[in-house]
């Protein structure tokens, strides 16, 4: 029987050695891990990261707003997907200024959950998962694959170098960065590992160690 597990993992550091501002979230499918982690030479950032056990996580930076990040956070709340929550968002801006704002946001969506059924039954439907002991001869819960979504947003006011790299279960974000390659490394070292969620976490942050990633850390 699959047991998934409802885990939250969040790393954050503000260090002047990291020298990093950026975050990631990610999910794992597999065991329903929900994580954040994220880098910085400013003090508090670790408002950043709002996490949804078992369900997704969003980052809100760049001139962060609590008021954005709460709405963000009821739009998750109320089952709007990732690309969704951006364009409201967007839309709908506290200060009515999103050019300035910069968001990651990733979750895990399993579709349709067709209930109760037997093994057989539930082979009958296209891409379903049986989640029993297989050759049991019991019910169990049918249902379709947990996937991963993911969305971010880089305002075009957000201070350079701004960007973000996004792939099947993360979001990457950075801005005030020394250049494009600080993401790419963070990218490189999240899915260069073979782990759980937490040790690729961990990789993605030492894929930011680079003298001068984020600029303001020079001063």
């Amino acid at each position: 029987m699959k047991v998934i597990m409802k885990k939250i993992i969040f790393i954050f550091m503000m260090s002047s050695f990291l020298l990093a501002t950026f975050s990631i979230v990610a999910v794992d499918t597999t065991t329903g891990e929900v994580g954040s982690a994220g880098g910085s030479c400013i003090a508090g950032s670790i408002i950043i990261s709002d996490i949804h056990p078992g369900v997704g996580a969003i980052h809100t930076q760049s001139y962060y707003l609590s008021a954005n990040q709460n709405y963000a956070s009821s739009l998750m709340d109320q089952g709007y997907s990732p690309l969704e929550i951006i364009i409201l968002l967007e839309q709908n801006d506290v200060q009515n200024n999103p050019s300035i704002r910069q968001y990651g946001i990733v979750d895990l969506f399993s579709g349709n959950n067709y209930g109760m059924l037997y093994e057989y039954e539930c082979n009958e439907i296209e891409g379903a998962i049986w989640h029993g002991d297989y050759d049991s001869g019991q019910l169990a819960e049918c249902s379709d694959p947990v996937i991963s979504r993911n969305a971010s947003f880089t305002g075009s006011n957000c201070s350079n170098w701004k960007g973000h790299v996004n792939g099947i279960n993360y979001a990457i974000q950075g801005n005030i960065l020394l250049n494009e390659n600080i993401l790419l490394g963070i990218e490189e070292g999240f899915l260069n590992i073979n782990g759980s969620l937490d040790q690729k976490l961990m990789s993605a942050l030492q894929g930011a160690k680079v003298p001068g990633a984020d600029t303001r850390c020079l001063d």
